[in-house]
């Protein structure tokens, strides 16, 4: 409050002092990382049919709803219930929605991106064959990296001390829990889940 009131404390007005004589180069730098973010992203999605157009104002980028949900907040919703994309609708005028284009981003290299989501795919298709082939049941089936597997809480229990998952929804009998794939998850990692799964871990 003492600085509110009596003015900013000294070295911190020093370092921005600092700060703005020399920020030129890198907010071109930072101005430019956001920006091919944003055509990356854009491209992708209006390849699929998800208008959107990029600006060098902003790092959001703002969506138009398609005509298969009734409003943004539906979309929202949907996204982040299936995919885990949180997104901020907007429905005042015209429903969109906002993504915001702050991850990490871990290379220049466009490919990379598509490198890390074949792995990702591919081995969320092979858990949820693997599945299937041993007899345990999946629910909501969905085309992302995400499988949604319905358990006894006995066999729940016991796979909580070795793996890691997420309870989605809680029975008295049986539970279903979430796995998810990612960019380094193997095939052998994915097999000893299996037989962890038929022997009753």
């Amino acid at each position: 409050k003492d600085n509110v009131d009596s003015g900013q404390y000294i070295p911190i007005q020093l370092a921005g002092i600092r700060a703005l004589n020399n920020c030129d180069l890198y907010l071109e730098k930072l101005k430019n990382k956001y920006y091919n973010r944003l055509k990356n992203i854009s491209r992708i999605l209006n390849k699929h049919n998800l208008k959107c157009e990029v600006s060098k104002g902003t790092f959001y980028l703002y969506v138009k709803v398609p005509s298969t949900f009734k409003s943004a907040d539906e979309l929202t919703r949907f996204l982040l219930s299936n995919a885990g994309i949180f997104t901020i609708p907007f429905d005042e005028v015209e429903p969109y929605i906002r993504l915001s284009m702050t991850f990490n981003v871990l290379t220049n290299e466009n490919d990379f991106y598509l490198e890390l989501a074949s792995n990702t795919n591919k081995t969320a298709k092979y858990l949820k064959n693997k599945l299937i082939e041993n007899k345990f049941e999946i629910v909501y089936p969905n085309p992302t990296n995400q499988i949604f597997v319905k358990l006894d809480n006995k066999l729940i229990n016991k796979l909580e001390e070795s793996f890691d998952f997420e309870v989605w929804e809680k029975g008295s009998k049986e539970t279903v829990i979430r796995l998810v794939t990612c960019f380094n998850t193997s095939y052998e990692s994915i097999d000893i889940l299996i037989d962890a799964l038929n022997k009753g871990v």
